[in-house]
């Protein structure tokens, strides 16, 4: 069972599907933007990531370089076509090997990878209003306001045209109505889960 979580940044994602890995026990959590970023490094945590990529000499001037290239340059040298089949190849060993599990794809851009996303057996679309964003992601201190003005006029086109089973509102991580669509979720998802295994019974 696949359910995938997407969202902009600082919509809050990550959170729930990390508090949702951890309610059901026999389940894998996939952090697609751990392994979009570097699909070399293995069982790498995100803190551990930044350490290893502000040490790294070599890595350190070609991330640089990417982030500061021009839309009409990255298409034309950056080997996205290699760096996607790599990307892909990782998420989909992840989910051979735990075919048997309760599996949580967290990707901002899930919704433009349909080899995955139309895996899904349940979508999630996780949003949030923009300044309470904004805020959330300004305290990871990982992007500048500048950036984030740029990267927020390409979120809207990834949600738009995509159809979603749930979607959860979290700009106030406090409100009794989050906290009832948290518990209705955790309930769909188990739901679920039993059918697939009524069926699985059955053949």
């Amino acid at each position: 069972m696949i359910i995938g979580i997407t969202g902009p940044s600082g919509a809050g994602k990550s959170t729930l599907a990390k508090k949702l890995n951890k309610t059901f026990v026999n389940s894998v959590y996939i952090d697609c933007d751990k392994i979009m970023h570097n699909p070399f490094l293995k069982n790498l945590h995100h803190e551990d990531y930044t350490k290893f990529l502000a040490k790294s000499k070599f890595l350190r001037p070609i991330v640089y370089l990417g982030a500061n290239m021009s839309d009409e340059l990255l298409d034309r040298y950056w080997p996205f076509e290699l760096y996607s089949k790599i990307f892909s190849k990782t998420i989909r060993k992840i989910i051979a090997e735990n075919k048997d599990k309760i599996i949580f794809i967290d990707s901002g851009f899930l919704t433009i990878m349909p080899e995955f996303f139309n895996l899904c057996d349940i979508k999630i679309l996780v949003k949030a209003d923009q300044d309470v964003r904004k805020e959330r992601i300004l305290k990871r201190k990982q992007n500048t306001k500048k950036e984030l003005e740029k990267r927020e006029a390409s979120w809207c086109y990834l949600y738009d045209n995509a159809k979603f089973d749930i979607e959860i509102d979290t700009t106030n991580p406090l409100s009794p109505q989050l906290k009832l669509q948290h518990l209705n979720l955790v309930k769909q998802i188990g739901k679920k889960r039993q059918e697939e295994k009524c069926c699985e019974m059955a053949l």
